[in-house]
């Protein structure tokens, strides 16, 4: 990763994930290249230290895209709802309804 993990922070979640989605096919592409037989050492040895630096970042950004998505989720609620729109919501769209029939 070029930007540091505060920069991070203030990219929006959807360009993180599409970032982790990058850094998944990286690994795919890398463990792929490790089960082939006709590597050297050298080789083997550099796809595994480079499939570990990427699991790396790619935790990394897990972590700082979970937080950003909770940043982001906290937007369109603040202040919190109050309990009236709570029971609104919860009888007109049938959150945690509590009936049962089908």
């Amino acid at each position: 990763m070029n930007t540091s993990n505060l920069e991070l922070y203030d990219i929006p979640a959807w360009k993180l994930v599409l970032r982790i989605e990058a850094y998944t096919k990286k690994i795919t592409a890398c463990e792929a290249d490790m089960e082939r037989d006709d590597l050297t050492a050298e080789e083997r040895e550099t796809a595994e230290r480079n499939c570990a630096e990427w699991y790396r970042e790619r935790a990394q950004l897990q972590e700082v895209c979970d937080v950003v998505l909770e940043r982001e989720d906290l937007k369109y609620f603040d202040p919190p709802p109050t309990p009236w729109v709570t029971k609104f919501l919860e009888r007109w769209f049938l959150f945690g309804s509590k009936d049962k029939t089908v």
